[in-house]
């Protein structure tokens, strides 16, 4: 190892092994303080020369050393020779004996077996003999062939192979003012070791330029031989001269700052014809179940600004669009839904463009003649598409949440009756709608049929219309109950189908208690948006209830319920998902019974409690949708009043008239592909009234009319129905 100290240089030259006094057969010169000479090759005499060059001593004039290893094989014989007079006192130590060989000249080294080594030193002077000296070593080194140490030497080059002296010029010929240039450079080292680069280059002394980017050697470490490039991209500012100094640092000895002045002259654009290129935009979109859109462009060339593609196939690609040589930046446009993921140009010869995802832009080199070819990829925007598969997904859920409510079977009517209907059918069937809406529904039970049977019995044998007078009803009961209904509105279309099955037991006349099941299946389609969204599904509850007189004019029941769905969703009119939910449900009514006279008074007040979570799952994009819980709380009261008339030859006649308050305590708001929420939450009311016609065959006809929102600020509905039941006995 060579240190270079302010007063001295120190190295330290360990002989191996000596030979016998010959004539020499290899001749070694080392011109720094660092070289190497190694004995590999096994020659039998050495001569080493000591010219004094190199520099480390004190940054300027240093010692020379020659680093010797005697790693050939055989011994050698070694002359030490001083040169220019610049070495005094030469001595050799070996095995602890010091031998002075002289001052300048030519000295061989005795012969000695240099076991454990041989040190030669020498005294060196910073001018030939007569000025001061210092005192320098040589000392044993590492491994090497004999002859030149390894040293970096750089080369500045343009174009490659074209070499430009350290200080010389780079002549650029003219060149458009206004026009930006790119010229790229070589740094090559011609020399035996690593030459490392200090940095970017630098530029200085900007006349009549603009000098922009430098660009990064491609790498600081160049390898002996090796070659690395980089670019400087300048604008001439205005016609006339114009020049800079661009300065190359690195570790070289003795160009540690290569300087090379740029220098051109600008001219008028009007005096040579512009040079152009061309740029083609492809837009794509990925994956293919992400479909297609319409994507617009903005730019600083003409030709590129306001450009509009619309993909087919997930692709879409412009015409060639001429440009002018230089930077051409070209933005994408922020579109709703869409994020851009990478852009990707060709054909850029100096690969000089510049890519910024992150805001959607690409600066294009473009060069004389060059054709590029950009690509900009699309995904949808995550959040855009988790927004709006949980907005269609909530809405579905929403809407079926109030069917589901809203058709919650009447436990009291039951109780009452006996399941009978109302009218004692075994099975009524009955149809109702309006301009744009149809219900379909039907009802019966065991102990409904039984009645039925009973009666017909007794018509055989007592004759048509005998009264089968009252029976005591069975204890056990098995009922379903199902509805379909299709709801038609500007927005979207659904249809709902709803099926309630139990069983129940009556302990007493005042307790019932059973086990309920529910089936629902629901179909909706949105018509609010271009994408025509949908979703379907299936889903079931089931759960106890209950029925209690709690006093001789008041009937108390509930139930509760818990279950699942399985569902379909197609959020964006492209693909489809399924996902799955959760739910339950709870319900309690009150409900009074009083009669006078044909009059009868039925005011009820009840509470019922929906949740359903749609579990988190991966769509088609690969995008995770999370979770989300959609719940309904409602409470609804209010009284119903109702007239009975009945003739002698067996027609009833029933007009009706009721109030019912609704208060959505916690509502299931539906949301419009616009993002407005459409609130349903606040006290209202629904009028309803109507007649009931039933004729002596058991046919009967209910004629109703109905008004909701009554106190609601944003929420009116209104219309009415005619529902004809028939009997299936």
């Amino acid at each position: 190892m060579v240190r270079c100290l302010n007063i001295s240089a120190i190295m330290v030259l360990a002989i191996l092994s000596l030979g016998s006094v010959a004539v020499p057969t290899a001749h070694a010169q080392v011109p720094d303080c660092t070289g190497v000479a190694n004995n590999s090759a096994g020659q039998a005499n050495l001569l080493i020369d000591l010219t004094g060059a190199g520099a480390c001593n004190n940054g300027a004039i240093g010692a020379e050393g020659i680093l010797f290893n005697n790693n050939g094989g055989s011994n050698a014989s070694v002359r030490v020779r001083s040169v220019g007079n610049f070495f005094v006192n030469v001595r050799v130590t070996a095995d602890g004996i010091t031998t002075v060989l002289g001052n300048q000249g030519d000295f061989t080294l005795p012969n000695q077996n240099c076991t454990n080594g041989c040190l030669v030193q020498a005294d060196y002077n910073d001018a030939p003999i007569g000025g001061a000296f210092t005192t320098t070593y040589f000392q044993r080194g590492g491994a090497g062939a004999i002859g030149a140490p390894p040293v970096a030497e750089i080369d500045v080059q343009r174009p490659a192979g074209t070499s430009i002296a350290d200080g010389g010029t780079d002549a650029q010929g003219a060149r458009t003012a206004g026009t930006r240039v790119t010229q790229t450079y070589t740094i090559a080292n011609t020399g035996t070791a690593t030459l490392n680069l200090t940095g970017t280059p630098t530029v200085a002394n900007q006349t009549n330029v603009t000098v922009g980017a430098i660009g990064a050697p491609g790498t600081l470490a160049v390898g002996a031989g090796a070659t690395t490039t980089f670019d400087v991209t300048y604008t001439p500012t205005a016609t006339g001269a114009f020049s800079f100094v661009l300065t190359v640092a690195s570790d070289d000895a003795d160009e540690a700052n290569y300087r090379v002045s740029v220098q051109g002259t600008g001219t008028d654009t009007l005096a040579e014809p512009q040079q152009t290129g061309t740029i083609t935009i492809i837009k794509n979109t990925s994956p293919a179940q992400a479909g297609d859109g319409t994507f617009t462009f903005a730019s600083d060339a003409g030709g590129l600004n306001g450009l509009s593609l619309a993909t087919s196939g997930n692709s879409a690609t412009s015409a060639a669009i001429t440009v002018n040589a230089g930077a051409v930046a070209v933005t994408e446009d922020v579109i709703p839904g869409w994020k851009l993921s990478t852009i990707a140009c060709t054909g850029d010869a100096d690969s000089g463009s510049i890519v910024d995802v992150a805001n959607r832009r690409v600066t294009i080199d473009v060069d004389a003649n060059e054709a590029i070819v950009c690509t900009f990829t699309n995904v949808r925007d995550p959040d855009s598409v988790i927004r709006e598969t949980q907005r269609v997904i909530s809405n579905f859920i929403s809407e079926r949440a109030d069917v589901i409510v809203s058709n919650d079977p009447d436990l009291a009517d039951r109780f009452r009756t006996g399941g009978s209907n109302g009218q004692g059918n075994p099975l009524g069937f009955a149809v109702q709608g309006d301009a744009r809406d149809i219900e379909l529904s039907f009802a019966t039970s065991l102990r409904a049929m039984r009645r039925a049977a009973n009666a017909e019995a007794k018509r055989t044998v007592e004759g048509i219309g005998a009264d089968p007078g009252v029976e005591t009803p069975a204890r056990f009961d098995i009922w379903a109950q199902g509805t379909y209904a299709r709801v038609d509105s500007t927005d979207r279309k659904s249809d709902v189908g709803l099926l309630h099955t139990g069983f129940d037991y009556r302990f007493s006349d005042t307790l019932l208690l059973g086990l309920m099941g529910q089936f629902d299946w629901t179909d909706q389609r949105e018509r609010s948006t271009n994408t025509r969204t949908s979703a379907d599904g299936v889903g079931w509850l089931i759960g106890p209830y209950l029925a209690a007189r709690i006093h001789q004019n008041l009937i108390l029941d509930g139930r509760a319920a818990w279950g699942q769905s399985y569902n379909n969703v197609n959020p964006l009119g492209l693909y489809e998902d399924d996902f799955n939910t959760n739910r339950w449900l709870v319900r309690g009514q009150v409900t009074g019974d009083f009669a006078w006279g044909n009059w009868t008074f039925n005011p009820s007040a009840g509470i019922s409690y929906f949740s359903e979570t749609q579990k988190s799952y991966v769509d088609s994009l690969n995008i995770t949708i999370p979770s989300q819980t959609i719940t309904l709380g409602r409470a609804e009261a209010g009284p119903e009043v109702r007239y009975n008339l009945q003739t002698k030859d067996g027609w009833q006649f029933a007009p009706h008239v009721g109030v019912k308050g609704i208060w959505d305590f916690d509502p299931a708001n539906i949301v419009t592909a616009q993002g407005v929420t459409i609130d349903s939450s606040g006290l209202r009311a629904r009028a309803e009234g109507g007649t009931v016609l039933i004729m002596p065959w058991g046919w009967s006809l209910n004629g109703t009319g109905f008004y909701d929102g009554i106190g609601a600020k944003d929420f009116q509905s209104y219309g009415g129905s005619v529902k004809v039941r028939v009997p299936l006995n």
